[in-house]
């Protein structure tokens, strides 16, 4: 298992507009400086053990402290647990987001 310096590593699809906008949403967080944010849109990319790049352009994944990769829901809910200033109505705003993305094809994430 890969273990990651930050608490977190966040692997999101940077050429995706909402995506681009939910990890500035993120990065503006208290508690942000400690997760790193993965750009993995550029074909170089390297996600680590477990994590292949076409993967983790189709859904959003999160590899915490000791290397566990988590994805989805899981991985959404780890983030909102390590940026304190998340309450339901980030929850809430991000159900709506998933919602829209399910319902478009061209958007990087899908739901479990």
């Amino acid at each position: 298992m890969q273990k990651c310096e930050h608490d977190l590593s966040v692997y999101y699809d940077g050429s995706c507009s909402l995506c681009q906008a939910e990890i500035a949403h993120y990065r503006r967080q208290p508690g942000a400086e400690e997760i790193n944010f993965v750009d993995v849109s550029s074909s170089s990319c390297d996600p680590g053990p477990g994590l292949v790049r076409d993967t983790a352009m189709a859904r959003f994944h999160v590899r915490t402290k000791d290397g566990t990769l988590l994805s989805g829901a899981e991985a959404f809910a780890r983030i909102w647990a390590q940026l304190p200033n998340l309450d339901r109505q980030d929850a809430a705003r991000a159900e709506m987001v998933f919602q829209f993305a399910k319902a478009t094809d061209g958007c990087c994430y899908h739901l479990p």
